[in-house]
C-alpha cells in the first residue's frame, strides 16, 4: 500500500513539474499572443477609407507600433484639427473596429 500511494504522489508530483515547465517555457507566447496581419481586412479598410494611410512608428526599444492614419479633408493646412490615438495592448488589431466606425 504504501508503495502505490509513493509511485502515484511519484506520478501526481512529476505531473505536477512536467505543467510548470511547459508554462515556463511557453510564457511569452501566452503573455503576448501575436496575431498576423489580416490582408483581407486591410484591403477592407482601405476601400471604405480611400484617404486612409498605414502609420509605423518605431520605439526605442525596437518595437514598432502600427496602426492608420486619416486625416479630415476639410481641414485647413493651419487649423489644429482632433486626432485620436489608439495602442492597443498584447497584439490587438483594432482594423475590424474601423469598418463600423462612421465615415465623417
Amino acid at each position: 500500500m504504501r508503495t502505490l500511494l509513493a509511485r502515484t504522489a511519484a506520478v501526481a508530483a512529476g505531473a505536477y513539474l512536467c505543467v510548470l515547465a511547459f508554462l515556463y517555457l511557453t510564457q511569452q507566447s501566452q503573455v503576448f499572443p501575436s496575431k498576423a496581419a489580416d490582408n483581407a481586412l486591410d484591403a477592407a479598410v482601405r476601400e471604405r477609407f480611400p484617404d486612409m494611410r498605414a502609420l509605423s512608428l518605431p520605439t526605442p526599444d525596437g518595437s514598432v507600433l502600427s496602426g492608420w492614419l486619416l486625416a479630415r479633408p476639410d481641414a485647413a493646412q493651419d487649423a489644429p484639427a482632433p486626432l485620436v490615438l489608439y495602442f492597443g495592448g498584447n497584439a490587438d488589431l483594432c482594423s475590424q473596429f474601423l469598418l463600423d466606425a462612421p465615415r465623417e
